[in-house]
Parts: structure tokens; C-alpha cells; sequence
């Protein structure tokens, strides 16, 4: 990311799979300590951002009805 200018619609699509990326790596270590296979400390999750990139890709994923 670092070689691709601000103001690029590459560095706007690198970003989106950077979060993606840690969302999945979040998600995985949920998990693993709902499975007992990992300890980690429990701490507040803010819902909001996690209920609008879950209806981001709904919206991509359902057709809509015209």
C-alpha cells in the first residue's frame, strides 16, 4: 500500500481486503476460544461496524427486487 498514491481506487480496494483481512483474522480467533483451543481475554466489540460490513455484504450478494 505504501507504493500506491492516496488518492487511488487501488489503495481504496487495498484497504477494503486489509479489513477484511483482520475481520477474518478476528473471527478466527473467536473461534478458536468458543472452541476451547485458545485463551484469549474477553473484551467489547462495537456491533455497529460489524452489523454494516454484514449488510454490506448482503446487499452484494442478494439481487434487488425492481
Amino acid at each position: 500500500m505504501d507504493d500506491v498514491p492516496e488518492d487511488s481506487p487501488t489503495r481504496r480496494n487495498l484497504e477494503e481486503v486489509l479489513k477484511a483481512a483482520n475481520r477474518a483474522k478476528e473471527l478466527v480467533q473467536q473461534i478458536l476460544t468458543f472452541s476451547r483451543q485458545n485463551a484469549v481475554n474477553a473484551k467489547p466489540i462495537r456491533v455497529q461496524v460489524i452489523a454494516r460490513e454484514a449488510l454490506r455484504l448482503l446487499r452484494a450478494s442478494i439481487p434487488q427486487n425492481d
